[in-house]
């Protein structure tokens, strides 16, 4: 839904398994010129290292992208637990397509005024 929407207000997207970015196929992975790469997490549990691993591989991959993390639902345990937070790796988080449209379209337009 996310990549719909960013569409319709003129951005590229495209989806990617998380497994075109798994530890063993991220060397071949191919970003384009993505300017921001959203994370979309649809009720994450427990411990979240994959994540944390997920940031770090994407930040070596794409180190001057905009990283995003979309949790769902908004009240997310990850959210509210310090040493779980996306807050250190990810650029940004949000907890609604709403907010995630609008990060998008601030980092596109970041982007574009960048020498």
């Amino acid at each position: 839904m996310l990549a719909q929407l960013l569409v319709k207000h003129g951005l590229r997207a495209r989806t990617v398994p998380y497994d075109a970015v798994s530890r063993s196929k991220i060397a071949s992975f191919d970003p384009g010129d993505a300017a921001v790469v959203c994370i979309s997490y649809l009720d994450i549990r427990g411990n979240p290292a994959h994540l944390r691993y997920l940031l770090r591989r994407l930040r070596e991959k794409l180190p001057h992208a905009h990283l995003l993390v979309g949790f769902w639902p908004p009240e997310d345990p990850v959210l509210t637990r310090q040493e779980d937070s996306p807050d250190a790796a990810a650029d940004s988080h949000v907890t609604s397509l709403r907010e995630a449209v609008q990060a998008c379209l601030s980092a596109a337009h970041r982007e574009k005024e960048l020498p």
